[in-house]
C-alpha cells in the first residue's frame, strides 16, 4: 500500500504541474519507515538491536554535548590567536577565526579533515600570530 501510494505520488508529481504534489508525495514516502518498524517486530535481534540503540542515545547526547563545549573552548582559544589574521588562502569570510562562531564553524570543518592543513599552514605563514 505504502509503494502503490509513493508511485503514485511521484507520478502525478511528474505529470501534473500542482505544486502541491511534490510536498504530498514527500509526506507520503515518509510513511515508508514504518515498514522498518514492521521489520524490528518481527525480527528480535533487530529489536535487541534497535532497543540497544534507544538506551544509549542519552549518553551519546552527553558525549556529543562535552565535543561541543570542547569545541566552543578550542573557538575562543582561535579567536584569541588567530583573530588578527589576513583572510587569504583558505581562510575565507566563512572559515576563519575573526568571531567564536566562525572559529566554531572552521574548527567543525578541520575535524571532518576538510583541507585542515591548508587553514594550519594559513595561519602558520601568518606573521601576526608570531611575536
Amino acid at each position: 500500500m505504502i509503494v502503490i501510494g509513493t508511485m503514485a505520488g511521484f507520478i502525478l508529481s511528474q505529470v501534473s504541474s500542482f505544486k502541491r504534489i511534490g510536498f504530498t508525495a514527500t509526506i507520503i514516502r515518509s510513511f515508508r519507515i514504518g515498514r522498518l518498524f514492521k521489520l524490528f517486530k518481527r525480527n528480535k535481534s533487530l529489536k535487541v538491536i534497535f532497543q540497544t540503540f534507544l538506551l544509549s542515545l542519552p549518553a551519546i547526547a552527553n558525549v556529543g554535548s562535552l565535543l561541543m563545549l570542547l569545541i566552543y573552548i578550542y573557538a575562543v582559544m582561535g579567536v584569541f590567536l588567530f583573530s588578527e589574521s589576513k583572510l587569504s588562502g583558505f581562510l575565507t569570510d566563512k572559515a576563519n577565526f575573526k568571531t567564536p562562531s566562525y572559529a566554531s564553524l572552521t574548527l567543525l570543518r578541520t575535524i571532518t579533515g576538510e583541507n585542515w592543513h591548508e587553514i594550519a599552514y594559513t595561519l602558520s605563514r601568518d606573521k601576526s600570530v608570531t611575536y
